[in-house]
């Protein structure tokens, strides 16, 4: 495994990044997302397992694989495609710290390697069967260029496999605005504008996957485990506040159709 550093530290997109991020590895994290959503796994997504899985079945993935991580942050993805599907695979990502931890959290499998490197301009030396990003494009502001790599690091007929928060047909202003004090969102869009955005940067047979009641399921777990009053009275109380009302808005967005869940997949043409 390698970690090249090719990102300048001042780099706005890094910045948000290690803000949302870079704590990912603290104790509420563990006990509000990673223990009631993901059975112990570092998912930083709502997908997880659920969503590795899909991926796996529409790309009928083997052993002989070579797969890309767009956005990889501490390699929990390609851990787990690693131990159950055999792949040989690479993980980019933006920011150093969640490399790093890709790498220590790696370093018993052969087979992967990761990058520091932008998703949006990064020039691939291999080609792959399979590239995916879950829950990174809603990050990036530069859709096309996030496309562009994904399309030009893919053989012919490779599947590009994208799944992510997306605009619902309700949404406000003001969750749009709270999403992006929050959580640094900066990309927000339907389902069907990612599909155009895909087809227009080079890939074909495209399909919608909607994942809304997975989102649903998702956040009503960790709103009620965050909302539980039992062992948080030793954890900064503005920090526990902060998750309460994240996961407050988050399930009643969800729920209302402000946000949607999807997967959306395409085959480099």
């Amino acid at each position: 495994m390698k970690a090249n550093a090719s990102v300048p530290a001042t780099d706005p997109m890094l910045s948000k990044n290690r803000e949302i991020y870079d704590h990912s590895d603290d104790e509420i994290w563990q006990r509000a997302v990673y223990e009631p959503v993901h059975d112990g796994w570092h998912f930083t997504n709502i997908g997880g397992r659920r969503a590795l899985r899909r991926i796996a079945e529409l790309v009928d993935l083997k052993a002989d694989m070579q797969v890309l991580d767009l956005c990889c942050g501490s390699g929990a993805a390609l851990r787990y495609l690693k131990l159950n599907y055999g792949i040989s695979a690479t993980g980019l990502d933006i920011n150093p710290s969640q490399i790093a931890r890709a790498c220590e959290r790696t370093a018993d499998l052969e087979g992967l390697q990761f990058v520091v490197a932008d998703a949006t301009n990064w020039i691939s030396e291999n080609r792959y069967d399979l590239a995916f990003a879950l829950d990174s494009l809603t990050l990036i502001p530069d859709m096309e260029g996030f496309f562009s790599t994904a399309r030009k690091s893919l053989n012919a007929g490779g599947l590009f496999a994208l799944t992510d928060v997306v605009e619902g047909q309700n949404l406000s202003e003001s969750m749009r605005a709270f999403a992006s004090q929050e959580d640094g969102i900066v990309t927000l869009a339907s389902s069907q504008a990612i599909a155009e955005a895909m087809a227009q940067s080079g890939f074909d047979r495209i399909e919608i996957f909607s994942d809304n009641a997975e989102a649903v399921r998702v956040f009503s777990l960790i709103f009620n485990r965050v909302h539980s009053e039992e062992g948080w009275g030793e954890l900064p109380r503005d920090r526990v506040d902060s998750w309460k009302e994240l996961s407050a808005r988050y399930l009643a967005a969800f729920q209302a159709d402000e946000l949607g869940y999807a997967t959306v997949i395409g085959r480099a043409a």
